[in-house]
């Protein structure tokens, strides 16, 4: 598993001559690790070089997180039981982590999904992945006659996190947008076309998943 190692040995010698020299062996061996990086603990299956423990964003627990896909598994996985926790890195050797989460809803971020690390020699690496987004948004372009804002290009950004990076917005040919990775709070719809048109909405308090914000109208008309 992905947090313990368990090894069972028989051994069976037979005498060819029958004269009682034959013997059985049973070996069973169990091993298991607790690790420390970054101010985090992880339980995981014994290290045998270094390694590097893998946590989620509060707005991903209860989510799976799989650390390089291999042949149908893992080589280590954030669930239930907490962190993953990678055990065979080798020092002084770039590794390339992965990241799976097959289960994220929509509107969810896991941000970046491959890191490449570089470990001294029996070192330990803390990884925090996924972000605060949690949310999916649609929504409709009007001028203010009702026409729609067709093939349009503008940026959202956040008025309630100034740490929140801009996302780039487009429109189709009836008006029609949508946004992944945004969190509920306050925001600032600005279109390219017209510095003017600067278009406010908000995302309620524990909102996730899809959220429609309906119809927004230009304050000046753009084509």
């Amino acid at each position: 598993g992905y947090r313990a190692k368990v090894e069972l040995l028989q051994d069976a010698l037979f005498d060819r001559n029958q004269d009682g020299g034959n013997s059985n062996t049973t070996r069973l061996t169990f091993g298991t690790a607790l690790v420390f990086a970054g101010g985090r603990f992880g339980w995981s299956r014994p290290v045998t070089g270094s390694f590097a423990i893998v946590t989620r964003n509060v707005a991903l627990h209860g989510r799976t997180v799989g650390i390089t896909p291999g042949s149908g598994d893992y080589i280590a996985r954030a669930d239930a039981l907490g962190p993953a926790v990678v055990t065979n890195l080798q020092p002084y050797r770039v590794s390339t982590l992965q990241l799976d989460a097959p289960d994220l809803p929509l509107g969810y971020d896991l941000g970046r999904d491959r890191y490449a690390l570089l470990p001294t020699y029996k070192s330990g690496t803390l990884l925090q992945v996924g972000t605060e987004a949690t949310i999916f948004v649609r929504g409709t372009l009007l001028n203010p006659d009702g026409q729609p804002i067709a093939l349009q290009a503008g940026t959202v950004r956040s008025l309630s996190d100034a740490s929140w990076q801009p996302v780039n917005l487009f429109t189709n040919r009836v008006g029609r947008f949508a946004l992944s990775g945004l969190k509920p709070g306050r925001y600032e719809l600005k279109l390219y076309a017209n510095p003017k048109a600067v278009i406010p909405f908000e995302i309620p308090a524990g909102k996730t998943g899809v959220f429609d914000v309906g119809t927004l109208r230009s304050p000046v008309p753009l084509p």
